[in-house]
């Protein structure tokens, strides 16, 4: 075999040359595969990753309307359980107007009085009765009211009796003598004191413990 003949020469460097080029496409091949797999793999990351971030906040958007919905229908629950208690409250009004044209009237008033003047302290005191009221404060209940108050008490009351027009509601204002003092215990008043206390109690008997 003759090395330096140029044909055997030539043949020889084509074929290491071919055996460099398949050495070399195999291994782009393989780089090729490798990157296609890596971007494979990735665009399966980012597919998994943005689904479960849209579930996320699909979730959160969901469980956004539901607490939105759910401060809605509170809302106009609450409204309509308001107008409700509103109206209890009227009616509540009407029926104590009606409380006038009651015998125990006349004792509900004892008691109203003997009520201002234990938050007043004082011994000697003025009653404000109203236009529709006066005529209930004659010589008779005025002789009452003084020993029923001796009698709670445990010592005499003075008190005057006087009319003024601007009480329209049932019940007294009671004054100390100087007037720089005073009870308004008039129904209107008592209500407003009590508006929180008379609000709940009247929300639990009309819907009980639920919201």
């Amino acid at each position: 075999m003759e090395i330096n003949n140029p044909e055997t020469i030539t043949a020889q460097i084509i074929r290491e040359a071919e055996e460099k080029a398949e050495s070399i496409v195999g291994k782009t091949e393989e780089r090729a595969k490798s990157i296609l797999d890596e971007i494979e793999k990735n665009k399966r990351d980012i597919i998994a990753t943005t689904r479960k971030s849209a579930q996320k906040e699909n979730q959160r958007i969901e469980k956004q309307t539901i607490s939105l919905l759910n401060l809605q229908k509170r809302d106009i629950l609450l409204k309509n359980k308001e107008e409700l208690i509103q109206r209890v409250i009227q009616k509540v009004k009407e029926s104590q107007e009606e409380l006038r044209h009651r015998s125990e009237y006349k004792e509900k008033l004892k008691e109203m009085i003997y009520e201002s003047i234990l938050i007043l302290e004082k011994d000697c005191v003025k009653i404000l009765f109203g236009e529709k009221d006066i005529h209930l404060a004659d010589k008779n209940f005025q002789e009452e009211l003084a020993l029923y108050l001796k009698e709670k008490m445990g010592k005499p009351i003075d008190f005057i009796i006087t009319k003024d027009i601007s009480i329209n509601d049932i019940g007294v204002i009671v004054k100390s003598i100087d007037e720089r003092v005073i009870f308004d215990n008039t129904f209107s008043k008592r209500l407003s004191r009590m508006k929180e206390e008379v609000r709940i109690d009247i929300y639990k008997q009309m819907f009980g413990d639920r919201e």
